[in-house]
C-alpha cells in the first residue's frame, strides 16, 4: 500500500498477496556479504564497505517483505541498513547519511537498532529520523472484512485490522 497524507488522497485495494519466495541460499549469501562489508567497515576500508553494503541494501529492498517476516531477518535488514548509514557518516556525507537514516526507518517501521553494535553518531541519526515531523506526514489505514486479520507492514507483523499507522515517510509500504 502507498501511504497518503491525510489531506491529499485515499487509496483502496482488495486482497493480499503471498510474500515472494527467496531461497535460503540467497539469504545466506546476503547475510555473508553484509558481514564481510561490516568487517571492511571495521577496518576503515569505507569505499569497499560502501559497495558491499549498497549491494546488500538493494537485495534487502527487493526482498523486504520476505526478509522482514522473521524477527531475526527484520533485525538483520535494519542492522545492515545502519551499517550503510555508518559508512556514509564515516565518509562525511551528512545529507546522504540523513536520507539513509530515513530509509532505515521506512524499511523497518517498528525496528529498534541493536545499540551496542552501532556508534552513537549512527544511533543519533536514526533516532532523529524516527522523530515525528513534517517529513513523516503520511498515514497508512487498512480495513478488512472480516476485521481482526493479521497485518504486516513491509513484512513485519504490525497488528490486526482495522489498523492505522501514522507518521510514515512517503514511499511504498
Amino acid at each position: 500500500a502507498q501511504p497518503w497524507p491525510a489531506h491529499s488522497w485515499l487509496a483502496s485495494a482488495r486482497g493480499s498477496a503471498a510474500p515472494p519466495l527467496v531461497s535460503e541460499s540467497r539469504v545466506e549469501v546476503w547475510a555473508a556479504r553484509s558481514q564481510q562489508a561490516l568487517r571492511e567497515l571495521a577496518l576503515g576500508d569505507y569505499s569497499t564497505a560502501l559497495g558491499g553494503l549498497e549491494s546488500a541494501q538493494e537485495f534487502a529492498r527487493i526482498n523486504l517483505v520476505t526478509l522482514n517476516r522473521d524477527p531475526t531477518g527484520a533485525q538483520t535488514v535494519l542492522d545492515t541498513c545502519l551499517y550503510l548509514l555508518r559508512a556514509l557518516v564515516e565518509t562525511g556525507d551528512q545529507e546522504v547519511a540523513a536520507r539513509q537514516a530515513r530509509e532505515c526507518v521506512r524499511m523497518v517501521p517498528s525496528g529498534t537498532p541493536t545499540r551496542q553494535m552501532h556508534p552513537p553518531a549512527v544511533v543519533e541519526l536514526y533516532d532523529e529520523a524516527q522523530t515525528q515531523g513534517p517529513a513523516r506526514a503520511s498515514t497508512l489505514l487498512v480495513e478488512s472484512e472480516p476485521s481482526n486479520c493479521p497485518l504486516r507492514v513491509n513484512g513485519v507483523l504490525a497488528g490486526e485490522t482495522p489498523f492505522q499507522l501514522t507518521d510514515l515517510y512517503p514511499g511504498r509500504y
